[in-house]
């Protein structure tokens, strides 16, 4: 599953640029579909999957399992809490909290220094390739096993205006499978078609670590 780790900085800076971008935060678009928000001052993770605008928030708290959230995006851009599987553990304001961090995260994820709203047009990308003969197959099975598969560490660079998620240091591209999260693609012709998130490449699946 894909990470992202928060300084302090990091969520007030976030939390900022939720501010200054409302409408994009409330679109929720959804870049990868699971990933683990994991705060670096006081070991908190939230494991968060979603599943159509269905959302469902594990949280840990220094290694022990604390509660676990559950809620519904609404097409108001408001989200409404299914009281009966949350844990009855967590306040209004902890949820506030919480869910408010992920959408923002995904809005940057897929935005960055974007200006652009998402089109209403969805593309389900998969990976459709073509498998290759069983000769190629084998010499590109041999070949990976002997590369270490390294994953991808992003970081957010940003100034007092923008923000991007980058890779960071040497990157390469992974070896066996991986997600490729979801993302706007801009044709030559103006229009902007949000791609959903998608698997590539074969073998053991790879996870990313996203840095801020």
């Amino acid at each position: 599953m894909d990470k992202i780790l928060y300084s302090k900085e990091d969520i007030d800076f976030l939390l900022g640029w939720r501010d200054k971008n409302k409408e994009k935060v409330r679109e929720y678009v959804c870049p990868v579909k699971a990933i683990k928000i994991i705060s670096m001052v006081n070991g908190t993770i939230c494991t968060c999957v979603r599943n159509g605008n269905i959302i469902n928030v594990g949280v840990t708290l220094n290694g022990k399992h604390f509660g676990k959230i559950v809620a519904e995006y609404l097409n108001s851009g408001l989200y409404r809490v299914d009281e009966k599987c949350t844990s009855k553990i967590f306040t209004t304001d902890m949820i506030q909290s919480i869910m408010t961090v992920y959408a923002s995260t995904m809005a940057l994820l897929a935005y960055g220094n974007e200006t652009t709203k998402p089109s209403k047009q969805i593309i389900h990308k998969s990976d459709d390739s073509k498998p290759k003969d069983n000769k190629k197959n084998k010499k590109n099975k041999k070949k990976q096993s002997k590369s270490k598969p390294s994953g991808i560490t992003y970081v957010l660079r940003r100034d007092s205006k923008n923000a991007v998620i980058i890779p960071h240091g040497k990157h390469r591209s992974p070896q066996g499978m991986f997600n490729v999260r979801g993302h706007f693609r801009h044709y030559r012709d103006g229009k902007i078609v949000w791609i959903e998130e998608y698997s590539k490449g074969r073998g053991d699946k790879k996870s990313k670590t996203y840095k801020l």
